[in-house]
């Protein structure tokens, strides 16, 4: 394989983790009816610190 096709294939199944990474942080809303203050403060909190 070229090493151009090999930087390619990389590049395809990081984007691929990266976007089922994202479903998969976003299926706890379709789960969940309310969610308390608190919890709300540190998933924000966290979500910061990964930014």
């Amino acid at each position: 394989m070229p090493p151009s096709a090999e930087l390619i294939r990389i590049g395809f199944l990081a984007s691929l983790v990266a976007g089922l990474a994202t479903g998969a942080g976003a299926l706890p809303v379709l789960f969940t009816r309310q969610v308390s203050d608190r919890t709300l403060d540190i998933m924000l909190g966290f979500a910061a610190g990964v930014m």
